[in-house]
């Protein structure tokens, strides 16, 4: 369900292929069942159009969320600066120590932010390990302990908006895979949605 994003031209100049979020529109998608019942993978290819004016504290501009905010992927704009945000959260109404019940967070520092990115999130449950991958490459990797939300709560995965932070750019693709992609995979996918040629 498309809420006022409107589609525009692609990375590559193909007209219509992207999406362009701003003033608050987003898509929601029913969420898919079991995608994170165990280990799965975010991917994302975004750039911001206009990033945020922040004097102090942080914004935060998100891409991919499930509702009631179990996983997240976002970007955080501080005054000097900006990083690319994966979250997992516990299950809903689990004891923990954390306030936003995080589970577990990966993040990197991103430059040049008006540009292309792909960003892919891969939760591994059989190693309880976040990596966080830019442009094919992984950036960061932090392990965790305790129980993973499955997501059973969540009726929409949304892109573009969480709450009243919303995206102010382009997303050109999203992927969702249940399962942890490997090193090679996340690279594969990067060389080859990067591939096409341009628009003539």
């Amino acid at each position: 369900k498309v809420i006022g994003a409107t589609l525009t031209q692609d990375r590559n100049g193909y007209p219509n292929h992207a999406y362009r979020f701003e003033g608050g529109r987003f898509i929601q998608i029913p969420f898919p069942s079991g995608l994170t019942s165990h280990s799965f993978t975010f991917s994302v290819i975004v750039k911001i159009n206009q990033p945020p004016t922040v004097s102090s504290g942080f914004k935060s501009v998100p891409m991919l969320a499930a509702t009631h905010q179990y996983h997240v992927m976002e970007y955080h704009f501080y005054p000097n600066g900006s990083r690319i945000w994966a979250t997992l959260k516990v299950p809903h109404g689990e004891d923990t120590s954390n306030e936003e019940h995080d589970l577990t967070q990966a993040h990197t520092e991103i430059r040049n932010t008006q540009h292309y990115h792909h960003f892919v999130a891969v939760a591994d449950q059989s190693n309880k390990a976040l990596k966080l991958y830019v442009n094919g490459e992984e950036a960061h990797t932090n392990l965790w302990h305790g129980n993973l939300a499955s997501g059973t709560g969540a009726k929409q995965f949304t892109i573009g908006k969480l709450g009243s932070n919303n995206l102010n750019g382009t997303i050109d693709d999203v992927r969702l895979y249940n399962r942890a992609l490997l090193a090679d995979e996340v690279r594969e996918l990067y060389l080859f949605t990067s591939a096409f040629p341009p628009a003539e």
